[in-house]
């Protein structure tokens, strides 16, 4: 499986981007080949699901498969070909 690492400094809290980066009215401000976000269940579990539409009119379907608050979360294609990890830490962790 390919995998790819980015790690990225943002200088508030990992509660506020967590929340952030959580939430599918944002994803359209960090990703910009997605133009809208649903989400099938607040607040985010394991097994929620998170549909998208890109701006090719393309619909994907990805759910949760790990989660721990202000920690983690994994997001998993339907067809399982595609998965992303987000962890979070502060600053002062690393």
């Amino acid at each position: 499986m390919k995998e790819n690492k980015l790690t990225v400094r943002i200088n508030k809290s990992v509660p506020e981007v967590f929340t952030f980066l959580l939430n599918p009215e944002n994803t359209p401000l960090w990703i910009p080949s997605i133009v809208k976000e649903e989400v099938s269940e607040k607040p985010t579990k394991r097994g929620t699901i998170y549909r998208n539409v890109d701006k090719e009119s393309k619909w994907s379907k990805y759910f949760v498969t790990a989660f721990e608050e202000n920690k983690l979360f994994v997001f998993t294609s339907e067809d399982k070909n595609y998965s992303a990890k987000y962890t979070f830490r502060s600053i002062s962790e690393n």
